[in-house]
């Protein structure tokens, strides 16, 4: 329970109409002139790829580093490749939202294509490492106790 509960709830706070006017907030905005930042946010098919391709196959290359040390038995390195793996998985969000808004491919097609391919990927991680990180943690446990190895 939050320790501040209890003095949170009996304050009285201000309608959101009223804090809004007063409220300043100052934003950080990059020494970047609009031409540099234009060129740098118009959608390119190469570079689209590269990143997204990139992504993936960072994504593969860690996944594949799990399953050899699984078949290894090496505990420590696959927790750390289990690590950088569920790392890169957790960073699908992004790419998935600008690919959503249709900003990273010139080409709607590549937008479309890139879209469904991450979101049903993203949705296959979250059900599959859930369940391989318990049967991975449990595996060793298992072994232990069957005294299989």
């Amino acid at each position: 329970m939050n320790p501040l509960a209890e003095t949170v709830k009996d304050t009285q706070f201000a309608p959101m109409s009223e804090v809004s006017k007063a409220l300043q907030i100052r934003w950080y905005r990059c020494p970047v002139d609009k031409k540099t930042l234009r060129d740098l946010m118009q959608p390119s098919d190469v570079r689209g790829l590269l990143q997204a391709l990139g992504h993936l196959g960072l994504w593969l290359v860690t996944g594949g580093l799990c399953f050899v040390f699984f078949l290894q038995q090496a505990w420590i390195a696959l927790a750390i490749a289990l690590f950088a793996h569920g790392t890169v998985a957790a960073f699908f969000t992004a790419p998935h939202h600008e690919l959503c808004h249709g900003t990273v491919f010139k080409s709607k097609r590549l937008n479309c294509f890139f879209c469904g391919f991450i979101r049903c990927l993203a949705g296959t991680i979250l059900r599959s490492t859930s369940s391989a990180i318990i049967f991975i943690i449990a595996l060793p446990c298992i072994q232990k106790a069957t005294g299989k190895r």
